[in-house]
Parts: C-alpha cells; sequence; structure tokens
C-alpha cells in the first residue's frame, strides 16, 4: 500500500494538485526537496515571471506568479535588493538568474516586463522560446525624442522566438507625440508590427498606446483572429484606411468628422472594402476612455464589426441619444446573437430604465452579467431581469436610488451562479426572513446592511438583542466561503442621499442617523465570519463603534489574504485632530502595526458629526487607548502556550 502512494506522490498530476493548495514561495520550497519533486513542481515554480513592477496578480489566473526586481543599472547593483517572497518584488543576483533562466527558460509559459528601464529581462527572456502570453512596458522618449534601440530590437527577437506559440500579448505605454516626426535612423516601432505573423494570437490588450499608420494596418491584420480586445486609454486613429494604401493626403478636419456621422454609409473608406466584418472572431471586448473618444467611432467601427460578440465593456465619455438608440436596434437586430454580458458605462440621463429593459428583451441567450447606470428600475423590468436568475453572474442596477431590499433578497436567494453583487441597502429583517442564500460562489458582496436600530444606534451602546441579530447577519454571511470583497462602506456614502427628507443633511434628525451597520466586533458575531477564509478586502461603516485590537488580531489570524481593511467613523468636530481620532484606524498605532502583517488601512477616515449627537461618551462600546498592549501580549502570549 505503501508502494501505491509513493508512486501516486511521483505522477504530475497529483503534485499539480497538491501545488493548487501552496502559494509561489511554497512550491519553490517544494521544488528542492527531491528530483522528483524538481522535475514536477519547477514548471510551476517557472511558470508565470514579472520583471520590474509588480502586476497585480489573479489568484485564479496566476497562482503561482513570480515578480523579480531587477535594477535600471544592473552593473552599479550586482545583488538587485532583498528577497521578499512571491506575489512581490523578488530580487535575485543577476548571475544567478541569468543561469537560471537559461537552464529553466523552456519551462516559463509567462513573461511581463513592467516599467523596466533595464534591457536585461528582454536579453534574459530570449531564453523563453514556449510563451503562450507576453506584456511589455514601453520605455519613455530619450533625450533625442526617440526610443532606445536596443530594447526595440531585444522584443522583435522575443516576440520573433515565441510567434509560434504566442496566444496572449499585453502592451502598456507605447505612445509617441503626435506633434514630432520620426527622427532618421530612429523610426517609430510598436511590437503590434511584430504580431502579423503570430498565428496562435487570441488575445491582445493595448494600454495608453497610439496605433497609427502602418501600426493600424498591422492591427487590421492581427484583428482577423483575435478572441479578445482590450483598448484601454488608446488613440486608434480610425480616420485611415484599413485596406489598400493612401493615395491621397487626408484632410485634418477627419480626424474629427465623427461627431456628426450617425449611419454606416458615411463611413465610405473607413470599413473593409469587402464588408466583412473587420473582427469576425472576437469574443469579448472592452474600450475605455479613447482619447477624443466618439461613441459612433465605437459602435460603427469597433462594436458593430464584432458579430460573435459575447462580452462587452463599454464605457462612454461623450454618450449621445442617437448612439445608444443605434445600439438597442442593432440589439433587436440579432447584431450580436451571442452576447451575453454587457457592462455600459456613460451619461446616466441618456442610459435609463427604458434603455435597460429594451436591451433585456432583446438579447438572444441567457445573460451572465449586467451593469450599467441606471436611477430607477421601474417594475415591469423585474420579470424581464428575473428570466435570467439560473445564468446571472454579477449584477449592479442599483447604484443610486433603488432600495428593494425584498429583491435583493430574491436575487441571493435565486441565481446559484452569481459571482457579484452590488447594491443600496439590505435591511436585517428581510434577511431574518430570507430563505437559505444559494449564491454559495459569491466572491463580491458590495451592500450597507441596515440593522434598522433606532435612537441613534451608530452612536451609543448597543444592546444583548441587539448584538444577538449582528450574530445572526454575520452568521448568514458566513454562507458563503468563496467571498472576497465585503464592502459594507461605499453603499453608504454613495447612498444617503436616497433618503429623502426635508430635514437638512447635518441634523441630528437627518434619516441618515438611524443606519447601523453591523460593528466589527467580537461581541457582535465577528469571529463567525471564520469559514470566509479567503477575504482580501473589508470596508464598513463603524459610527462611533471603535474596532478593537483583539478583533484586529483576529482578523489577521483568520483571514490570512487579507489585504485591505477600511472604515468609516464619527468624530465629533472638537475631537478632530486629538488623540480621540487615533482610535479609528487613521493615525493611530493600529495602522502600523496592520502595515507590518501586510494590511492597508487606505482610505479610512473620520467624518466630523454634529456634536449635539457625540458629545455623550458611549461607554465601552468605544476601544480604550489603555490597555491595548497588554491585551496584545496576553494574545501572543496564549499562541506560545498553545505551540508549546
Amino acid at each position: 500500500m505503501n508502494t501505491i502512494i509513493a508512486h501516486a506522490f511521483n505522477l504530475p498530476e497529483i503534485c499539480f494538485v497538491i501545488a493548487r493548495y501552496l502559494d509561489a514561495t511554497d512550491v519553490l520550497a517544494c521544488s528542492v526537496v527531491s528530483k522528483a519533486f524538481f522535475r514536477h513542481f519547477s514548471p510551476l515554480v517557472w511558470r508565470d515571471i514579472h520583471f520590474g513592477k509588480p502586476a497585480d496578480f489573479n489568484r485564479e489566473e496566476t497562482p503561482f506568479a513570480r515578480a523579480i526586481s531587477i535594477p535600471p543599472n544592473p552593473e552599479n547593483h550586482p545583488s538587485g535588493g532583498e528577497d521578499v517572497g512571491a506575489g512581490a518584488q523578488e530580487a535575485q543576483p543577476l548571475h544567478l538568474l541569468v543561469e537560471f533562466m537559461q537552464r529553466n527558460g523552456a519551462w516559463v509559459r509567462s513573461l511581463s516586463v513592467h516599467d523596466q528601464n533595464s534591457v536585461l529581462p528582454l536579453i534574459i527572456g530570449k531564453t523563453c522560446t514556449r510563451l503562450e502570453s507576453i506584456s511589455l512596458y514601453g520605455l519613455s522618449e530619450g533625450p533625442e525624442g526617440g526610443h532606445d534601440s536596443v530594447y526595440w530590437n531585444a522584443c522583435r527577437e522575443l516576440l520573433r522566438l515565441n510567434r509560434g506559440q504566442l496566444r496572449s500579448l499585453s502592451l502598456t505605454s507605447w505612445t509617441f507625440d503626435k506633434s514630432t516626426r520620426a527622427v532618421p535612423g530612429q523610426p517609430r516601432w510598436n511590437p503590434i508590427l511584430k504580431c502579423t505573423h503570430a498565428l496562435n494570437l487570441r488575445s491582445l490588450s493595448l494600454k495608453s498606446c497610439v496605433i497609427r499608420g502602418r501600426h493600424l494596418k498591422a492591427l487590421w491584420e492581427v484583428a482577423e483572429r483575435l478572441e479578445a480586445l482590450v483598448l484601454d486609454e488608446c488613440d486608434l486613429d480610425l480616420t485611415l484606411r484599413p485596406v489598400a494604401p493612401r493615395k491621397k493626403k487626408i484632410n485634418s478636419s477627419s480626424t474629427t468628422m465623427f461627431s456628426t456621422v450617425t449611419k454606416t454609409s458615411d463611413l465610405t473608406g473607413l470599413v473593409p472594402q469587402d464588408r466583412r466584418p473587420r473582427f469576425p472572431n472576437l469574443r469579448e471586448l472592452t474600450i475605455h476612455e479613447f482619447y477624443s473618444s466618439y461613441p459612433q467611432r465605437d459602435l460603427e467601427l469597433l462594436i458593430l464589426q464584432s458579430p460573435r460578440l459575447q462580452t462587452l465593456h463599454w464605457t462612454m465619455p461623450r454618450i449621445t441619444t442617437a448612439v445608444i438608440q443605434e445600439f438597442c436596434n442593432s440589439m433587436e437586430a440579432s447584431t450580436w446573437p451571442e452576447l451575453s454580458s454587457i457592462t455600459l458605462k456613460g451619461d446616466v440621463d441618456t442610459i435609463n430604465t427604458s434603455t435597460y429593459h429594451r436591451i433585456l428583451v432583446a438579447i438572444k441567450c441567457p445573460l451572465r452579467q449586467f451593469v450599467g447606470p441606471v436611477y430607477r428600475m421601474e417594475l415591469h423590468t423585474y420579470p424581464v431581469l428575473k428570466a435570467h436568475f439560473s445564468s446571472l453572474e454579477a449584477i449592479d442596477l442599483f447604484p443610486y436610488v433603488f432600495d428593494n431590499s425584498e429583491w435583493i433578497i430574491e436575487v441571493l436567494t435565486s441565481c446559484r451562479n452569481l459571482k457579484s453583487i452590488k447594491a443600496a441597502r439590505l435591511k436585517a429583517q428581510d434577511i431574518f426572513k430570507s430563505a437559505p442564500w444559494v449564491c454559495r460562489g459569491l466572491q463580491v458582496f458590495h451592500v450597507f446592511i441596515d440593522m434598522g436600530f433606532l435612537d441613534h444606534a451608530p452612536y451609543r451602546k448597543l444592546t444583548d438583542d441587539e448584538l444577538a441579530q449582528c450574530r445572526r447577519v454575520f452568521k448568514q454571511i458566513a454562507t458563503l466561503p468563496d467571498l472576497r470583497e465585503l464592502d459594507m462602506l461605499a453603499p453608504y456614502r454613495s447612498h444617503l442621499g436616497m433618503y429623502g427628507s426635508s430635514v437638512r443633511y447635518g441634523s441630528p434628525d437627518h434619516p441618515r442617523h438611524l443606519l447601523t451597520s453591523p460593528p466589527m466586533r467580537l461581541e457582535a458575531g465577528l469571529d463567525l465570519l471564520a469559514p470566509c477564509k479567503k477575504l482580501e478586502t473589508v470596508r464598513f461603516w463603524g459610527g462611533k463603534h471603535v474596532i478593537r485590537k483583539t478583533a484586529l488580531v483576529w482578523m489577521v489570524d483568520h483571514w490570512k489574504h487579507l489585504k485591505v481593511l477600511c472604515g468609516m467613523w464619527a468624530v465629533a468636530p472638537s475631537a478632530a485632530g486629538t488623540p480621540l481620532s487615533k482610535r479609528y484606524l487613521v493615525s493611530g498605532k493600529f495602522v502600523e502595526w496592520l502595515s507590518e502583517r501586510g494590511v492597508s488601512t487606505k482610505g479610512s477616515f473620520c467624518n466630523n458629526e454634529s456634536s449635539e449627537l457625540l458629545n455623550t461618551d458611549c461607554g465601552d462600546c468605544c476601544a480604550p487607548l489603555d490597555g491595548e498592549v497588554e491585551v496584545e501580549v496576553e494574545v501572543e502570549v496564549a499562541k506560545a502556550q498553545i505551540a508549546v
């Protein structure tokens, strides 16, 4: 039996399953245990390498990603710094790094070079000949106005060596000054030019890039095989002809023609001559903040050129009624029969409830995500959206005045595939009456939970019965084991204005003072959130209830992935700037204590409230400054005793 188990551990499949429960540092440690472990774990250790500024690691997509820091002048900094582990800046002696890459480069599948003025990462990258994903950050222009030719040549070689396997390319900050011409001997170059022969390229991300001229022509060649495209703060000169060389100079006024264009027939020479779609295989399209962006151009020359679109994220800074109506008309004409995820961001007066109703009625397949600005959803829209509950994964339809707590409960108890929900206010009494929540895979929960306590509850000590109700709320949240973001603060701040009242906003009698969120205190049931081990971000409204050190210790011990803890508290104007504010994670010792443990408190602040509410002490609901160190010592001693 033992022999069978021993052979099982030699299977790469078994080792990969084991590795899924480890982070990059632990996988690296396992790889040196034995020759067999080295053979099985090394491909995971070297799968995702990031040089320079660490990227935002996605734990689901790149669980073993490693960031390696290299100084801009490696000859002057032979050591490269201090190793601080996976997911952060990991420095290596340069000669060892080159040796490792030469030996293990064939295992690397993803290589990123971010904000790096050293060409060394690209030179090392030549040892990687099986890359499936490449991310390149453009260098800043030199004193002569040109880019570093050595860097460009290294980029060319890296793309040439991997063009057979390359499936994903991300380019950031490849920009050029429109007012200057290319310097003789220093021609403008963009990595997109090397992608025309990357026949397996399926995903392209352009962030802060300028694409024009021959660069744009190369983009159209690549577009025919793309399945995912991101255009984030880019400037694409879509007024140039995508096919056939120009026969005459284009009038400079053509760059603004899209402010009045309303029909595709008016765009002569700007669409493919044979009327074939420009993106025949595109499934995912993100358009965000084009420079000099005109939504009509985005719609006609990009979105309508993608007939197989499944996911659309469209930010429209200059949206017009005509454009949004044309989009709805295209939906009703089955232009995108596979479109199931829609995110629209723009003018809330233009994208209104009637727009959403038209889209929901026109959609041809089960909806996965529907996000966008809307002031109020009309009742006749609910049944239409409810028909998609079985497939819905993300919903954000109530960012302003939507305040139907019972309908939010219906979403939580009906949408089994839900991953994200953002809503205004969920009443605790509705939680108590609800059926079990079926969205066990929920990861993002941005909802203000209103306990409904009266008599200015945020500014006084809660009763035993009120604390028991808070525990019931935390117990319900604990049924979401995959939760990563628990935000009860942003909805509170964003939606205070929805509670209409003739009473002035700053008055202690304003309805907002009756809103009470469950305090982040152990006696209120915070410890019931122990099953939520994947929490990374927690934001809450605290009123005058301070978070105690014992609660902070509990969070750090139980939420190993916690990165952000943000709170907002009510403080009397006379107390602002006094030691009292240090109790609230704004400038006190707790900030440093959490920072040492990798938890940021950025965004926490004290809000000056009326002294009429805060002129009395609320007893032991405010954590005393004295004795906090003693509490910490007691906790550490208890841990030591348990360890012994």
